[in-house]
């Protein structure tokens, strides 16, 4: 017969921001794991306990139930341990409990370890409070009661997930600068081969002499455009269109401002105490970056354009 193998550790990538209705629904999630670990931790010890009865009739029930719980089971535990920015730590039975704490009023949570384990089962969720803040998830051992919980474990954390183009950011924000600098020495190139548009000028106004024909009034101005051009000197009066130039230098400080804002990218926090405030704050920056970086690229281009088109008809 075959059997499926299933993951027992599943991890999903920062930053996560993670509001106090989420919190709770995770303590639902891990509050009806709970129950059936015990509902299962039960059943096997009552199980046992019968064999044991059965192997030593000598002895009473009230002994061996007594020696069965000293010598062979641990307590369970269910815990949560929230870390806060600061380096606190508070330790409670789940999430409703800690927000109600005065303490993490004044404290900004960005990671927690929350642990339940029985003899039979153990579930873990984490967020480190490092750079990286990993969330992972993890049961053991292999069997249906894990499987169902890992799978709603799995639709919580997907649930908190940000989107994919903020985890890219988070990811590949450290090599923005590396970027900015290579773009900045791309940009200087066209800049620095300077466009010679006033020989562009002298180039049209001596294909209109050529075109109407040369007489003795055009013989000035003609030797006069040819030396010009010749020797390559700028006609004195005569002004070069700078837009290029400007559409270039407007593109450096777009980037600039870009690399600025992804030089910072959030982090995780969890919506209680101090944290909820830096929710909301992160979700409107968010909502503004989102706006603000499609229309910083494409602007330059459209600037771009809008000159060309203006070029062509003078």
């Amino acid at each position: 017969m075959n059997k499926v193998i299933y993951p027992d550790r599943i991890a999903f990538n920062p930053p996560f921001l993670i509001n106090e209705k989420s919190l709770i629904e995770l303590d639902n999630i891990v509050e009806e794991g709970w129950k059936q670990y015990l509902a299962i931790q039960d059943e096997n010890f009552k199980n046992e306990l019968e064999e044991q009865v059965k192997k030593y009739p000598s002895l009473t029930k009230e002994k061996l139930e007594s020696d069965l719980h000293r010598n062979y089971r641990y307590q369970p535990k269910k815990v949560i341990e929230i870390i806060f920015k600061s380096g606190n730590k508070l330790r409670s039975n789940s999430f409703q409990e800690a927000v109600k704490e005065p303490f993490a009023k004044n404290e900004i949570p960005i990671g927690f370890n929350y642990n339940i384990e029985t003899y039979f089962n153990k579930m873990r969720i984490s967020i480190s409070e490092d750079k990286d803040s990993q969330l992972d998830v993890s049961v053991t051992p292999d069997n249906p009661t894990n499987i169902d919980v890992l799978y709603k474990l799995r639709q919580w954390s997907e649930s908190i997930q940000s989107n994919r183009w903020i985890r890219i950011w988070r990811e590949y924000s450290i090599f923005i600068w590396g970027v900015f600098a290579i773009f900045i020495l791309l940009s200087t190139i066209p800049l620095s081969v300077k466009t010679d548009t006033y020989q562009e000028t002298l180039t049209k106004q001596a294909s209109e002499i050529l075109k109407n024909g040369i007489d003795s009034s055009k013989i000035n101005k003609s030797l006069e455009l040819l030396l010009y051009n010749n020797y390559k000197i700028k006609p004195p009066g005569l002004k070069e269109d700078s837009s290029n130039n400007f559409i270039w230098y407007l593109t450096d400080l777009i980037f600039l401002i870009i690399a600025i804002i992804v030089s910072f990218p959030p982090r995780t926090y969890l919506g209680f105490g101090k944290g909820f405030n830096k929710i909301k704050y992160w979700r409107i920056w968010l909502k503004i970056i989102s706006i603000y970086i499609p229309v910083s690229i494409v602007l330059p281009i459209v600037l771009n354009i809008i000159s060309n088109i203006l070029l062509i008809r003078t």
